[in-house]
């Protein structure tokens, strides 16, 4: 009969448990998938049994013991230094979203620990210090990555950011909702024509008339748009080439933003769109402008829109000018009783405003969607909704009409 080991206090040791001459403990047994030896410490019987507990479910399960001291950030390093399949870009902005939101926060806890309360927890603080709802879908994205690969290599058995934004996604769209303001986010007809007319006759913005008519009137991301070359311009068939994305973000190991040149965003992104005349002459006043941009960015030169400096344009003072551009068109239609527009003008507003145009025009889904360079349709239908409830509504009444002549 086996003989009954006792700890110095008296109590009685199990299978695999050791007291040790310092009178710390140690637990050992064999790794299920690989048949070594495994051992955990503790300073106390009690503590060791409760490690003990989550190595034996990690054997039983198939589970890694060595989980069992990584961390998050351990586990994104794993991740970063297998991952393939993204754009230089892409990967960047992961990087420098992870650094700097979630390394010194969430990263910091021991992997096997984080539950999806974490997680919701983190992205609460998060979003009520000031982050936006879609910057934490950039995170999401990431850390939902990391958290797989955690799985696939055998570390974790469920994922905790599984669904762990989607409730406070609802949130940020009803407070979206009951703010008015965000409601505005296209043009009607009678803003884009004000807006356009401000500008051709404004001795200080008539240089962004070119920039924001070609911006609103072929519906391209800002990446897209400041990516554009005058190679890409067919003035022969009118035909706008949209080839790459332009992108300015913060190289995660300097924190200072970088201009890269890269593939569009989706496959659908490559794609060409047809010039309207409006756009042909917006473009015949950017070239009368005679503005040589001096940046030669990943190989590629001969950038359309730059400012006065020779520099290309990105995201930032483009929002900043149509900020300048409501305030001041709006200070003079006050005076005169025309139309305003959205204080909160912004470049993918102009991009909206071109896809509801598709709508109000009666172009084919299909046709929008390939126009816009959506990868699903579900995007495109989503600002067709929208667009389609003031159609409805103008129907109705001229149904309305006709059955009263």
């Amino acid at each position: 009969m086996a003989k009954t080991r006792k700890d110095t206090n008296g109590r009685v040791l199990q299978k695999g448990e050791y007291q040790r001459k310092s009178g710390t403990y140690e637990f050992k047994y064999r790794d299920s998938a690989t048949f070594e030896t495994m051992s955990i410490s503790a300073p106390t019987l009690d503590a060791l049994r409760e490690a003990e507990k989550e190595a034996l479910r990690g054997v039983y399960s198939g589970v890694k013991v060595g989980s069992i001291g990584l961390t998050v950030n351990n586990a994104f390093e794993r991740w970063e230094a297998v991952k393939r399949g993204l754009k230089a870009t892409t990967r960047s902005n992961y990087v420098y979203m992870y650094k700097t939101y979630v390394w010194g926060d969430l990263g910091k806890k021991k992997l096997k620990n984080v539950k999806k309360s974490d997680v919701k927890a983190f992205y609460n603080r998060l979003y009520d210090g000031g982050l936006k709802a879609n910057t934490l879908d950039t995170i999401q994205n990431v850390l939902h990555q990391v958290f797989d690969s955690a799985i696939d290599d055998g570390y974790i058995l469920i994922n905790p950011c599984d669904k762990a934004l989607k409730e406070l996604k609802a949130e940020d769209r009803n407070n979206r909702l009951a703010n008015r303001t965000h409601l505005d986010e296209v043009l009607d007809i009678a803003q884009q024509e004000r807006f356009k007319s401000f500008m051709l006759d404004h001795e200080t913005f008539n240089h962004w008339y070119p920039v924001f008519v070609v911006m609103m009137e072929t519906g391209m991301r800002v990446a897209e748009f400041t990516g554009l070359i005058w190679d890409d311009i067919d003035f022969t068939n009118n035909i706008i080439h949209v080839r790459r994305n332009h992108t300015y973000n913060p190289d995660p190991s300097t924190r200072k933003s970088v201009h890269h040149i890269s593939t569009t965003k989706t496959v659908a992104g490559f794609r060409d769109i047809p010039m309207r005349v409006d756009v042909q002459k917006a473009l015949d006043v950017q070239k009368s402008l005679k503005i040589r941009c001096v940046d030669t960015i990943d190989g590629v030169s001969g950038f359309i829109f730059a400012n006065r400096d020779g520099h290309v344009y990105h995201q930032q003072p483009l929002n900043l000018a149509l900020k300048r551009i409501s305030r001041e068109c709006n200070e003079e239609s006050l005076q005169k009783g025309l139309p305003l527009l959205p204080s909160h003008l912004h470049c993918h507003m102009l991009r909206k405003t071109f896809c509801t145009n598709l709508a109000r025009a009666g172009v084919d889904m299909k046709s929008a969607m390939d126009l816009m360079g959506h990868s699903d349709v579900e995007t495109t239908m989503g600002i067709y909704t929208k667009a389609t409830k003031d159609m409805k509504k103008k129907a109705i009444i001229t149904v309305d009409e006709y059955m009263k002549s």
